[in-house]
């Protein structure tokens, strides 16, 4: 989300974020000092402890061992 910064954030009593102003044009940001964004989380696991968890011949067994 791109924002004019020079307009205040409204947070809640705890100072959490609960609404932006949304003002900026696409690409309007370069060379902002400021970005807010959306974090980036890949919550995707292929695997653990050596085992592939894609792998097609993968066994019960293997993957409750890999816990």
């Amino acid at each position: 989300m791109l924002f004019d910064s020079s307009k205040p954030l409204v947070t809640d009593s705890e100072g959490l974020l609960k609404s932006l102003p949304v003002e900026a044009e696409p690409g309007s940001w370069k060379g902002a000092s400021r970005v807010v964004s959306s974090g980036l989380c890949d919550l995707q696991v292929n695997g653990f402890a050596g085992v592939d968890y894609n792998d097609p011949s993968l066994t019960p067994k293997a993957f409750e061992q890999s816990l």
